[in-house]
Formats: structure tokens, C-alpha cells, sequence
């Protein structure tokens, strides 16, 4: 069981979760399951990064649209319940794609709903981006240290609006019968990293990937702070592999000036750069010490 009690806009938050080797793990809020994950991630604001984020910029463009997905539920709860509903109509449109002899009707029924809720979520998605693009470039520029331009963008399979969406399911409908599957609309959109001009997936270092990433991370931290009004936890696991003492040291700085509560694991000691208020911790055989 872990539990935590975070200060919240109102009042404080009491947040559980239990972990089992042979179950789902549990969410609970003041005790209480809440109503979604949603509904968890619009409570417990939190910034993580771990090794498996590097997929983000090696990765394919699922889990840049899932990056961009989790920081718009935190900062708007409708933004979840759209996208909840955008891919049970998506689920339901390819279903019935797959299926032979399946009325053509039955199927373009789905295109106003996926065309309506698609807009918004492309909408948002291009908004975000526009506020992450900055901030993560300046802080790319200022771990790596070096003309590494980072370019981020945001790259829609079709105009985000409701009519290009829904002309585009139309144009598509005897290739989606063919294949199966629903090509058109926000599930397909990608957000571009390069470096120097060059695509990031297949141009960029390790070490490049990791400092991406972590530029991600902190304008992220930076967004959700304007629109939350406050700065929500910032989790970073073994956040110093493959970068070197210069760029470690930069990113400690620039860390340190984002205000946010670290909680950081690490193999190196050494590696971490932040002292103020500082509390170490040992993990030993399960057994957690503070470090005198």
C-alpha cells in the first residue's frame, strides 16, 4: 500500500494505492474508488519520468498522443470523457468493419460522433502543443548546451475541425472496408521531434532521446503549473543515465529553478545535484532508511 496526503486546491487529498502481484492495482481517493482514471489523474497532478518514457522519441506516435492525452486530463476532466467517447466510437466503427456483409449505414453512423469529439480532441492537442513547444526547446537548449536545435511540432492526419474530419471518413470508407479498420481522425496525428531538421526516431542518439524526453518533462511541469496554479510532483527514476557531468549538472539547474518537489531513485548518489531541502533515502531488501 502507498498513500499519500497532497495538498489540494480545496482541501487535502488522501490518495491510495495498493499494489498485489495477483491483482489489478487499486486506486483509491479519501478512501473511495474513484470514478475513473480520469477522474485520478484530474486529482493527483504528477510529472513522472522512467527509462520506458525514451519511447516517446524512439518510439512510435501512440505514445506521443498518449503524452499529450494525459497532461489535457489533468488540466480539463472533459477532455477525458471526449476521448473516452471518441474511442468507443472508433472501437465500435472498426467492429463493424471487420465485419462482412455489414451495412454501410451502420457504419457511417459513427462519422458525426468521431468527427465531432476528433475536432476537440485535435483542437486540444494542437493547443498544447503550441504552449509545450517553447519551453521544451529552451530547455533542450539549455541541458544539452550546444547548437542542438529541437524542433517540436504537432501533425495531424487531417485538419483538426469537424467537416475536414468527416469529409476525410467519407474519402476513406471503401479503404477502411478493405483494410478493416478506421485510418482517418486524431488516432493517427503525431507530435514531430527533430534535431538539426533531421526525424528524432531514427537520427538521434541515446543521449539525445533522454535529454528530449526530459525537455519534455519539465514543460510539461511548466504547463501544468500556469493552468493549475500550482506545481504538481515531479517523479524522475535513474533521470542521470547516458548524459554526461556537463548536461547532468545543466539539468540539475535547470530543475532546480522549476520549483517542483522531487522525489528521484538512483543507483549513483553522486549524480543528484539538488541539495536544497534534501532527504536521502536507502531501499535495501524492501527496507526503506533515511540517510542520517
Amino acid at each position: 500500500m502507498l498513500a499519500a496526503k497532497l495538498d489540494g486546491p480545496v482541501a487535502p487529498i488522501d490518495a491510495r494505492v495498493r499494489l498485489d502481484r495477483q491483482k489489478a492495482r487499486q486506486l483509491a481517493l479519501h478512501g473511495k474508488r474513484p470514478r475513473s482514471t480520469a477522474a485520478w489523474i484530474a486529482s493527483v497532478h504528477v510529472v513522472l519520468f522512467h527509462p520506458g518514457d525514451l519511447s516517446l522519441a524512439s518510439g512510435s506516435p501512440e505514445g506521443r498522443r498518449g503524452f499529450l492525452d494525459r497532461i489535457l486530463e489533468q488540466m480539463d476532466p472533459t477532455y477525458g470523457r471526449t476521448l473516452a467517447a471518441y474511442t468507443k466510437a472508433l472501437r465500435s466503427r472498426n467492429r463493424l468493419l471487420k465485419m462482412e456483409g455489414s451495412d454501410p449505414r451502420s457504419v457511417t453512423a459513427y462519422d458525426g460522433l468521431l468527427a465531432d469529439a476528433g475536432s476537440i480532441l485535435g483542437q486540444a492537442r494542437d493547443g498544447l502543443v503550441a504552449e509545450l513547444k517553447p519551453l521544451a526547446e529552451d530547455a533542450f537548449a539549455r541541458v544539452a548546451a550546444q547548437p542542438l536545435p529541437l524542433a517540436i511540432d504537432y501533425a495531424p492526419r487531417v485538419e483538426p475541425t469537424s467537416d475536414a474530419i468527416r469529409a476525410a471518413l467519407a474519402r476513406s470508407f471503401t479503404k477502411d472496408r478493405a483494410r478493416g479498420y478506421t485510418v482517418e481522425g486524431p488516432h493517427g496525428d503525431d507530435l514531430r521531434l527533430s534535431v538539426e531538421e533531421r526525424g528524432a526516431r531514427h537520427h538521434a542518439s541515446q543521449g539525445q532521446h533522454r535529454m528530449m524526453v526530459l525537455a519534455l518533462k519539465a514543460a510539461e511541469l511548466e504547463v501544468l503549473s500556469r493552468r493549475l496554479g500550482h506545481v504538481p510532483i515531479l517523479l524522475l527514476d535513474d533521470v542521470s543515465s547516458e548524459l554526461d557531468r556537463t548536461r547532468n549538472a545543466n539539468l540539475f539547474e535547470l530543475l532546480d529553478q522549476l520549483g517542483a518537489q522531487v522525489f528521484l531513485t538512483t543507483t549513483h548518489r553522486e549524480f543528484i545535484r539538488l541539495d536544497r531541502d534534501r532527504v536521502d533515502f536507502t531501499v535495501e531488501h524492501g527496507r526503506v532508511e533515511r540517510v542520517a
